[in-house]
């Protein structure tokens, strides 16, 4: 469950709205996740400029009884001059039934390095992940996703790739060409992106897959994300 509430915290972030984002107006975007038919939960991601820095929140609960969820993501950080979204500290909690957790990465560019701690287990480490010479631009999942934005409808047409930290390992972001289709949404048929994109860990392809469906006009709001994964397909809707 820990890894499939990552996999929408990411999708939910990195499709709101694919397009030059107005860095100086906060954002905020609520969707519904179904298990299914099933409605499980909510999910609400959000953006806070304050002058040249930000931050970036993401927010999952489950409102079933088959679990007792609460976990957040959040990106803290600013926007320079030669590149938006940069982060500093990236933070990680878990409330899951019984298990909790605090997580933080720290990213120092300087000396090109990113550290880990987890804040409730002292037992749980790794070693600094190092960003080799050239790959300065490695991000959280949050800041990656939301730097795509500035790409606007020519980027969604692209397959592209970048790298991402992922807590205790770097991983590749592989997102397919977008291509335009018609989504059904209750009565209406709105015409959509369809994109849709992997994780690549130690050169493998990961075998669960998300698919984004993108408003098909300037605004690219994501009206729909599917993740199917070894849990079952998980969907979520943008509310009106």
């Amino acid at each position: 469950m820990q890894k499939l509430i990552w996999i929408l915290g990411l999708w939910l972030v990195g499709t709101s709205q694919a397009i030059a984002i107005d860095l100086k107006a906060p954002e905020s975007l609520s969707y519904s996740v179904y298990w299914g038919l099933l409605r499980v939960g909510d999910a609400k991601i959000t953006y806070t400029p304050n002058g040249a820095d930000y931050t970036l929140r993401a927010v999952v609960k489950d409102s079933s009884s088959l679990i007792e969820l609460d976990d957040s993501w959040e990106s803290q950080g600013s926007h320079t001059a030669s590149r938006a979204f940069v982060p500093a500290i990236y933070k990680v909690k878990q409330a899951e039934n019984s298990y909790r957790a605090d997580k933080v990465m720290a990213f120092d560019y300087n000396a090109r390095r990113v550290t880990f701690t987890n804040k409730l287990d002292a037992g749980d480490k790794a070693e600094p992940m190092v960003l080799a010479e050239g790959n300065a631009a490695a991000r959280d999942a949050l800041s990656t996703v939301f730097a795509w934005r500035h790409g606007g409808v020519a980027d969604v047409q692209k397959a592209g790739q970048t790298e991402v930290v992922n807590l205790k390992k770097i991983v590749v972001l592989q997102r397919e060409a977008g291509v335009r289709k018609t989504l059904k949404l209750g009565a209406r048929k709105v015409p959509v992106w369809r994109v849709k994109m992997t994780t690549v860990k130690n050169g493998k392809p990961s075998k669960d897959s998300w698919t984004v469906y993108l408003q098909d006009d300037a605004s690219l709001k994501p009206l729909q994300i599917v993740a199917a994964t070894k849990f079952g397909t998980f969907t979520a809707v943008l509310g009106d």
